[in-house]
């Protein structure tokens, strides 16, 4: 998997799952989620959990 779209349901749900951290996500290159308001503290952790990606916040 390179690419992702998602809500922001989803990226907030990931946020708050300390086992999502188990997973290898380098391969993410590309991330879009949105759909609704990101509070900073995500959009933070987003950047952390892909680290290879480029990430497009769309409201």
């Amino acid at each position: 998997v390179t690419w992702l779209t998602m809500g922001t349901a989803m990226v907030n749900r990931l946020y708050k799952i300390e086992e999502a951290w188990q997973y290898d996500m380098s391969t993410v290159n590309r991330v879009n989620f949105g759909g609704g308001v990101s509070k900073l503290e995500v959009m933070l952790f987003a950047r952390k959990f892909f680290p290879n990606a480029a990430i497009l916040c769309i409201y």
